[in-house]
């Protein structure tokens, strides 16, 4: 009787927990940008987390653009 074992770095298992901590982990990330969008009230601090939403909103759309992406 042959015993047929999967990896589990290379079953859709750990892909989708990968997909799922990202998704948690971008989630966190868009409400702290959020709630720093909503604290900046001067107009230099304004257009310095202008900025860094601006990079970090599309540094995420990126990441999760491709991980979602990945074949199942």
């Amino acid at each position: 009787m042959k015993v047929c074992r999967q990896s589990l770095f290379s079953s859709k298992y750990f892909e989708l927990i990968t997909a799922y901590n990202f998704a948690i982990f971008l989630a966190f990330f868009l409400v702290v940008s959020e709630m720093f969008s909503n604290i900046a009230t001067s107009s230099y601090f304004s257009e310095q987390i202008d900025l860094w939403l601006v990079f970090v909103k599309t540094t995420s759309n990126f990441l999760a653009s491709f991980i979602f992406h990945l074949p199942l």
